[in-house]
């Protein structure tokens, strides 16, 4: 309960924490690299800009690529594990062994090709007379290629799952009395699969979020002058340095990505212990 107000606290402070403050994100209206003080909470970059609507913007962002990063592989993945196990035999043993093999890729190096490719080819293909789509669509490709690589745990979690229940009785009842696979699947077996599947979502959006954070951090995720925390603790991470260090533009991005990380890991755990309890 507690990871579930720390996140809704989060949620809100993004959503509404911008019109709140009265600080522009991309405005670099002040002094540059002053500290934190009463006017500026979080200090400002390297830009003048106001590091604390800069992490409430970039905290949307990064929710934002985790929960619809999460929901692409919760969707693919159950569908996926779904079919594999209800069905079984040969066409069980393809479908996971296809999951085998995407289990010994390098997961961010696909993502950081993928990535790399379709701005390349889409970009071009979009030109310069729908420039002013070009942000919405690179969020698009790196929520659709993060969800690409993230749905493999939860293809092998519910193929379990419905390897135990497809033996069940009421799913034996059901098949017995004329039902097909895609009724029996839909009435009967995701209801039951239901739980398992929203904690292992909560346990995915942390790390779709920590996946577009070292994107970002790399320069392949989320482009300025629009940020994300990973973009922002790349920025100071550049000002580290032994002569001068401006320890707020590292410490402030990276706490509020450790506790929004730790809280869904918490939320995950907790929903796992609540299931559990309720199925024994």
């Amino acid at each position: 309960m507690a990871s579930l107000f720390v996140l809704a606290f989060l949620v809100l402070a993004a959503v509404v924490g911008p019109w709140i403050s009265g600080q522009q994100a991309n405005a670099g209206e002040g002094e540059p690299f002053v500290p934190p003080g009463s006017g500026h909470w979080f200090g400002t970059d390297i830009h003048g800009r106001d590091l604390l609507a800069r992490i409430l913007a970039g905290t949307r962002i990064s929710l934002l690529v985790g929960v619809v990063g999460a929901g692409v592989a919760v969707a693919i993945g159950v569908a996926w594990g779904m079919v594999a196990g209800y069905a079984g035999g040969k066409i069980d043993g393809a479908m996971m062994r296809f999951v085998d093999i995407l289990y010994a890729l390098p997961n961010i190096i696909f993502v950081m090709l993928a990535i790399t490719m379709l701005e390349e080819h889409v970009l071009r293909w979009l030109g310069a007379h729908a420039a002013w789509l070009a942000t919405g669509v690179r969020a698009l490709m790196l929520f659709a290629c993060l969800g690409a690589v993230s749905w493999l745990n939860m293809a092998r979690v519910v193929r379990g799952q419905v390897l135990v229940l497809k033996e069940s009785e009421f799913v034996v009842a059901s098949r017995a009395l004329g039902a097909g696979p895609v009724h029996i699947l839909r009435r009967h077996v995701l209801p039951n699969i239901l739980g398992i599947v929203i904690v292992y979502a909560a346990l995915t959006v942390p790390a779709v979020i920590l996946y577009e954070s070292f994107l970002s951090f790399l320069g392949l995720g989320i482009r300025p002058p629009d940020a994300s925390l990973g973009t922002l603790i790349e920025d100071g991470a550049r000002q580290l340095n032994p002569l001068r260090v401006r320890w707020w533009l590292l410490l402030g991005p990276a706490g509020v990505l450790a506790v929004a990380l730790l809280a869904f890991q918490w939320l995950g755990d907790g929903l796992r212990d609540a299931f559990e309890g309720r199925t024994e």
